[in-house]
């Protein structure tokens, strides 16, 4: 009996082991083989976020994706150009070139439009379903995990519709780059990355033809010279951010007081960048520097007018509360109040390549050489816009020395390229420093500041 028990107990275990075996073959099998077959239960979300705003990426995705058909580019007629230019007014496309809209427009082969996201779908679903007798393209770049659609390109015969798309960022529009090209034709939109700030649209006849299209251009081309968009260091404001958090009470008093400046130099379409201190923040930061007292603003000392200063004069957001120099060589506006002050430094033309700008400390004048600011660019500071110099990292090398503005400090002092000008005279230390109140120059508050010091 024990035989015949310890026998089954044999057979049981290599039955097992065969088995086994055989379901595991099974397994590997269907794995292998039968993979691509195998339902898959992980599913795409159907919503994605791009800069804080949500959309459904089926109708992303499955519009750009989705290869449109190529038809001979084989007709320039203006029946098809004014076909394209409809199209294009139903969906909200905006007109950016103000020369479509001036005599002898016929002449124009390159037409660029700018369109929000939010009228991608549609229009790419319009532009299939019309077959269009030219050549269609979508290009798209990689942003994150997603892929999302950067322009439009319709190539016709002898002509092409540049249609960028605009994307929501904080309170501007973000334009991505892209690798397409125009031939002998320039692009102004997806060459770099973009920014432009919202703005207006109006709709306009012209021909027979309708367009939307900026209230403002002259405000728009503006904005457009300095719109290449260049992103803060994010490596370093990680690490900074360890090292000292942003201060949130003084970063909302320093947006709303950046803000209003903005305000009142780009409505008087002025060059002017974030600078010292404030570009500081912005760069390796992305922020503000928190034990920061006051903000830095750069200015071309050429472009300063009577009506700018009277802007400021008469400013309740930013009122100018102190002015220091003189317009020819050494002008400083302080605006806000004495709680969180803005410096405006205007920068005076030196040589060729270098120029300069002043700091005052009683009757001693200090003067910061830096390279020549040729091309400004756009960032984003606490979802705003604000222009900055197109090499932030030349500037703080040239402002703090050599690399040193990467180290988190709370004594960020100013390099060796600043430099003792002058001491101002008794007859210039009269007239160098004037306080202001409400746009009301404090005569007396000022004579008690100079007199100590006469």
């Amino acid at each position: 009996m024990m035989f015949l028990k310890k026998n089954f107990l044999i057979l049981s275990v290599i039955n097992f082991v065969i088995l086994y075996f055989i379901f595991s073959s099974n397994s590997t099998s269907y794995n292998n083989n039968d993979k691509k077959n195998e339902p898959s239960f992980s599913k795409e979300p159907k919503y994605i976020k791009i800069f804080g705003h949500t959309y459904n990426s089926k109708i992303i995705k499955n519009n750009f994706l989705h290869p449109f058909k190529n038809y001979s580019p084989i007709s320039n007629s203006s029946a098809l150009k004014s076909k394209i230019k409809s199209l294009l007014f139903h969906n909200k496309a905006i007109l950016l070139d103000q020369k479509i809209l001036q005599p002898n427009s016929y002449q124009i082969s390159l037409f660029t439009y700018g369109l929000e996201i939010q009228f991608f779908s549609s229009l790419s679903e319009i532009i299939e379903s019309n077959k269009l007798a030219c050549e269609i393209n979508v290009t798209s770049i990689q942003l994150s995990s997603h892929t999302i659609p950067a322009a439009f390109y319709i190539k016709c015969e002898k002509f092409i519709f540049h249609i960028s798309i605009f994307y929501p960022r904080g309170n501007f529009f973000w334009i991505p780059a892209d690798n397409y090209q125009l031939e002998d034709r320039r692009k102004i939109l997806n060459d770099h990355p973009r920014a432009l700030n919202r703005f207006q649209t109006k709709a306009v006849r012209k021909d027979n033809e309708n367009y939307i299209v900026p209230i403002d251009y002259g405000q728009l081309e503006y904005d457009l010279d300095r719109s290449k968009f260049i992103e803060c260091n994010f490596e370093l404001a990680k690490s900074s951010s360890l090292k000292s958090p942003q201060n949130k009470v003084k970063n909302i008093f320093f947006f709303y007081r950046l803000l209003y400046i903005k305000e009142i130099l780009e409505s008087n379409k002025k060059d002017y960048w974030l600078s010292a201190g404030t570009l500081l923040g912005w760069y390796r930061d992305c922020g503000i520097i928190p034990h920061t007292t006051d903000g830095d603003i750069g200015l071309l000392a050429h472009q300063y007018d009577s009506d700018l200063e009277r802007a400021f004069l008469r400013s309740n957001k930013v009122p100018l509360i102190k002015k220091l120099g003189f317009v020819n060589d050494s002008l400083e506006f302080r605006v806000g109040d004495e709680d969180f002050p803005i410096d405006l430094f205007f920068n005076y033309i030196y040589n060729q390549t270098h120029m300069m700008y002043s700091i005052q400390a009683i009757r001693k004048v200090y003067r910061i050489f830096l390279t020549r600011v040729e091309y400004l660019c756009s960032a984003e500071l606490f979802e705003e816009k604000f222009f900055v110099p197109c090499n932030p990292n030349l500037m703080l090398d040239q402002i703090y020395g050599k690399n040193l503005w990467t180290r988190m400090k709370n004594n960020n002092k100013m390099s060796p390229t600043i430099l003792l000008w002058k001491r101002w005279s008794l007859v210039e230390w009269k007239n160098a420093v004037k306080f202001y109140e409400n746009g009301t120059f404090l005569k007396n508050y000022t004579w008690n500041y100079i007199r100590p010091h006469i």
